[in-house]
């Protein structure tokens, strides 16, 4: 509710916190959120309350029972009185932990591979290729022969968004910032 009790909590959410309704139903939302995340997340359901907003989603922690925390995505929209005031808030809670451990696995091997390794958003690219008609875009070889400085506008559209630790060292630089002047 917008009083940050529970109006209603479907299994799935007793389930990632690990509690019973009838120890559940007392913690209110600041009771299950980190300290650290408290802020952000009253912030949020206060622009909510005051109709600055109709909805949000954060990443915050929950506390489970045995002590520990969730990592969870909370999507949330407030459901209006027919005067405008706030009825209740409903939330929908992912649980992103192994989405997180994942991550820090990818990163680990990409940061400290043995081989250089660049990443690269070629989004600019695609949007110079989708910008060509149709008959560019279908006879592209022939285009490209046509007009040679396109795949230098195509190169300079590159971005670099990440690089491993050696890649620096390959270059003998110290930054990513360093490397990329």
């Amino acid at each position: 509710s917008s009083e940050n009790s529970w109006l209603e909590v479907n299994h799935y959410l007793l389930e990632l916190l690990d509690y019973a309704w009838d120890d559940f139903k007392f913690k209110s939302l600041e009771d299950l959120t980190h300290p650290d995340d408290w802020p952000a997340e009253l912030e949020k359901k206060q622009a909510l309350s005051d109709g600055k907003i109709d909805n949000y989603s954060i990443q915050k922690r929950f506390l489970r029972s045995d002590n520990q925390f969730v990592t969870t995505i909370v999507s949330a929209c407030g459901v209006r009185n027919p005067d405008g005031s706030l009825k209740y808030i409903m939330s929908q809670i992912q649980d992103i932990s192994d989405f997180l451990k994942n991550e820090m696995r990818y990163r680990t091997i990409f940061d400290f591979a043995p081989v250089s390794i660049w990443e690269q958003d070629w989004s600019n690219v695609v949007k110079m290729i989708n910008q060509l008609d149709e008959k560019n875009r279908s006879h592209f070889s022939t285009f490209l022969s046509e007009n040679p400085d396109f795949i230098a506008r195509a190169f300079w559209g590159l971005k670099i968004s990440e690089i491993n630790h050696e890649t620096l060292r390959v270059f003998g630089a110290k930054t990513k910032v360093e490397l990329l002047k």
